[in-house]
């Protein structure tokens, strides 16, 4: 696999073909890698490697977003295939974890943070105009309450709410490309510079709102009780989550109607974890039972 990345790299110009790499394997899943791979010179890269799925689309989905964003993502250096593996190449970013408390918290850091934060959803917002991801609305969300409302994977109240949803609702919602994952744990921050991690999801949905209430949601902890909080509260500003109005309103979005979307946002996200393992689907069905009064 080392040397692999190491014709990948080589072709993408990033290291030498001189170079003596070193690595260490972070993680490995099924049939994914990943590693982390360095040219002895003080240049990482982080390496995706799989063999079952192509990751090209991905890569084109990563390479979009640094286009977009690039104060917030890492540099994607190069997509390659040899000897049957799909292997994905980023700059690797030195790079600490962002806690709900590192967002909420008063004085420079915290106010640094969630300024770049709500940067980025007016950034989205600005590219909306020129986006070739840009999923439709209404046919992603057609096809969301089909698959939830059929599937034998989905649990009985998530059929039940997704089946119940006026289809009106999501009519109106700008059409924004969103991250598609926008949780606690793919944020991070290097120095002052906060950074987005995993991008695969990049524009599969357009659901202006949807990243907000994911990372409403996750800091809220990621359960019914949180999403009932968010729901409830006209205004956040002592909460956790208080960056969601100003959010909203970057996107054009009332904070009122994003309140009333929660449901709608969390069913979009079900449906995006459908190949996700079961302990995941399971989790989000019982968080969206809840939500049925």
């Amino acid at each position: 696999m080392l040397r692999f990345v190491q014709e990948a790299l080589v072709k993408a110009g990033a290291v030498s073909p001189q170079a003596r790499l070193i690595h260490n394997v972070t993680l490995s899943t099924g049939s994914t890698l990943w590693l982390d791979v360095g040219d002895g010179a003080g240049n990482w890269f982080h390496v995706k490697a799989c063999r079952q799925l192509s990751l090209a689309e991905e890569f084109d989905r990563f390479r979009l977003a640094r286009e977009r964003f690039p104060a917030y993502t890492a540099e994607p250096v190069a997509h390659t295939c040899l000897a049957g593996w799909s292997i994905l190449i980023a700059r690797a970013v030195d790079h600490v974890t962002v806690g709900a408390a590192d967002l909420a918290a008063s004085g420079h850091s915290g106010e640094s943070l969630r300024r770049q934060l709500i940067g980025f959803f007016a950034a989205a917002q600005a590219s909306a105009k020129a986006d070739i991801l840009r999923q439709d609305n209404e046919t992603f969300m057609r096809e969301a309450v089909a698959y939830l409302a059929a599937s034998p994977a989905v649990s009985p109240p998530v059929r039940e709410l997704a089946l119940g949803l006026d289809a009106s609702v999501w009519g109106d919602i700008p059409a924004i490309s969103q991250h598609g994952d926008l949780v606690l744990n793919n944020l991070a921050r290097a120095g002052d510079r906060l950074i987005i991690f995993d991008w695969e999801d990049y524009g599969v949905t357009a659901l202006a709102g949807f990243d907000i209430c994911l990372l409403a949601v996750s800091m809220a902890g990621m359960d019914a009780a949180g999403v009932a909080a968010i729901q409830r509260s006209e205004n956040p500003a002592d909460q956790v989550w208080a960056f969601a109005r100003e959010a909203s309103a970057a996107c054009g979005l009332p904070y009122a109607t994003f309140r009333a979307l929660i449901p709608v946002y969390l069913l979009a996200f079900r449906y995006l974890k459908r190949n996700y393992g079961e302990e995941i689907r399971a989790r989000m069905d019982a968080m969206l039972g809840e939500l049925l009064p």
